[in-house]
């Protein structure tokens, strides 16, 4: 079927979806690069304009008829995707394509730049702002009228002073106990974790041109490797290894700008891609458990009061409450949990009572030694696989592929430029944070502003000595309810993702890589590489490419069934 289509320069109709759901998404950079692979494929452009007219006037009658399967000649497959796809699309903004691409139609007959003419029209698609005729600006009025209606917003919205605050708030309790953990374990005053935490993540929404929505928190896969050469070595040595693996990952984010990002549709196909996201989430349940005291050998029925506290005020919260309040259900819980355990008594403010009011945070200068170096360089690999998954999973819950804008290059650089100036002043290493992806899932609220906001309150929490400390008073159960719903919220977001796509398990393929990625993730195995121990998600994850890529090769070697 598929060498039909090419001797005869056509297109299937599984591309015309991809292509319309795009447009319907306004999303220029995917629609562009549909293009692109169409003309590498030598597809006729002049026929692709007349047969993708004819599949939106197909869909327009599936949209206003009755009984269209006596009408449409197609398949049963072809008419439940076109009765999905009507669905999605307003009759209005119908007949403003169909209209758009009936002009063009007739404008290439003898034109002699058919692809540019082609992208200006997907591109007047995508944009409606770009027109100025009626059916346009209708279409318009509803994509505002529908943002309102759910509440979202969006990445370049801003938000009112009165707004920003609370959910700013929000934003830095949510990453604060895992986040102030790490810099614990590595026997660290938090302060210094706390400024370049907020300063990082400054850094990351300059990079990424304000585009990518991420609060780069301390990252928890240089424990391992950091704790053996801080007990051979000491701190300052792994701080030197955090600088030059910083170093190498900027370097690897630049190769990736040259090289693009097509590679991560071969090695990293949805039905690969789904469940090693739906694993960042699946994996931490554990971590928020044991946060809760959940899985003591003793459980105290004060922590479980206060963890069921916060998690019923969030979940209840998100399906009850209304204007401002459905915006920060989290902030409310972790309140309506903080007041429970004050309540139960399980909190302690000495540290509070002791803490000055201001207070400088504690900076050290990294020192180099190559077997501490060669020690965390392995780490390279898991922080990487970390932040695509961490990509991947807020480009599905905020509507846009930051993998291609503002690009896998630019927010990899932006994480890993921020891994070293951190450990230049003596912090942790940082990375983008699940909690925070779990929050904009949440609350719908995806503002680059909000993110920049908690980095300040971070960057000012570093300074205030008793502000740390109060802070730092919230227990584990208040955190343990709140990482239970958002972790959760994440691995979702995998499973969505695979109904996003409409990923066939009819395919072997399809059903083979499912499953080996989720056993792999969730089996407990691990793979060590030195000092470095491959597990869950980051095992999962290079399992998945590693097989993606066979079976490519073998696609291109024409052995396997099922192309």
């Amino acid at each position: 079927y598929d060498h039909v289509l090419e001797v005869l320069g056509a297109v299937d109709t599984d591309v015309f979806s991809k292509l319309l759901r795009n447009v319907i998404g306004r999303n220029v950079a995917a629609v562009l690069d549909i293009v692109e692979e169409l003309v590498m494929q030598g597809r006729e452009l002049t026929q692709l304009v007349g047969d993708f007219t004819w599949y939106l006037r197909n869909l327009l009658l599936v949209k206003t008829s009755d009984n269209i399967e006596d009408v449409l000649d197609v398949s049963m497959e072809n008419m439940m995707q076109l009765k999905e796809e009507s669905g999605m699309i307003e009759t209005a903004a119908l007949f403003r394509y169909i209209r758009v691409f009936s002009e063009l139609s007739g404008q290439l007959k003898y034109a002699t730049q058919k692809r540019i003419m082609l992208e200006v029209a997907l591109i007047k698609l995508c944009t409606p702002a770009m027109e100025t005729k009626q059916d346009t600006i209708l279409e318009r009025i509803r994509a505002v009228e529908e943002k309102v209606e759910k509440r979202i917003i969006q990445v370049e919205d801003k938000v009112p002073a009165k707004l920003l605050i609370p959910l700013s708030i929000q934003h830095m309790f949510a990453m604060f106990g895992a986040s102030v953990l790490v810099p614990f374990l590595f026997g660290i005053n938090p302060a210094i974790v706390l400024l370049m935490n907020g300063v990082g993540t400054l850094l990351f929404i300059l990079i990424t041109k304000g585009k990518a929505p991420a609060y780069l928190g301390s990252s928890f896969a240089f424990l391992s490797p950091g704790i053996l050469v801080m007990t051979k070595f000491g701190y300052q040595y792994a701080l030197g290894g955090f600088v030059v693996l910083g170093i190498a990952g900027m370097i690897l984010a630049l190769i990736i700008g040259k090289c693009g990002t097509k590679w991560i549709d071969i090695v990293l196909p949805t039905a690969a891609m789904g469940p090693v996201v739906a694993l960042i989430g699946l994996e931490l349940a554990g971590s928020a458990a044991s946060t809760a005291g959940l899985l003591d050998d003793k459980i105290d029925m004060k922590n479980v009061i206060v963890f069921l506290v916060t998690l019923g005020v969030a979940v209840f919260g998100q399906i009850l409450f209304r204007g401002f309040l459905s915006v920060i259900p989290i902030l409310i819980a972790i309140i309506a949990g903080y007041v429970a355990a004050v309540l139960c008594g399980i909190l302690d403010f000495t540290a509070v009572k002791e803490a000055t009011f201001f207070a400088l945070p504690n900076f050290q200068h990294p020192k180099f030694n190559l077997e501490a170096i060669l020690t965390i360089f392995p780490a390279l690999l898991l922080v990487t696989s970390e932040h695509i998954g961490h990509q991947i999973v807020t480009s599905k819950i905020v509507g846009k592929d930051l993998l291609k804008e503002p690009g896998l290059h630019r927010s990899l650089f932006a994480d890993f430029f921020s891994t070293t100036l951190s450990a230049c002043m003596g912090s942790v290493p940082t990375t983008t944070y699940g909690e925070n992806i779990g929050v904009m899932a949440m609350t719908k609220v995806y503002s680059v502003q909000v993110i920049g906001g908690a980095a300040v309150l971070s960057i000012c929490c570093s300074f205030l000595g008793k502000l740390a400390a109060l802070i730092n008073t919230i227990p584990g159960p208040v955190i343990g309810g709140i990482s239970f719903l958002l972790y959760g919220m994440i691995g979702t977001s995998g499973l969505r993702m695979l109904v996003d796509n409409k990923v066939d398990y009819g395919k072997s393929r399809n059903l083979t890589l499912t499953s080996v990625v989720f056993i792999v993730g969730l089996s407990g195995i691990s793979l060590n590489l030195g000092n470095v121990k491959l597990t869950g998600m980051v095992l999962a994850c290079v399992v998945g490419m590693a097989l993606s890529l066979v079976f490519y090769i073998l696609d291109k070697l024409h052995l396997t069934n099922d192309q």
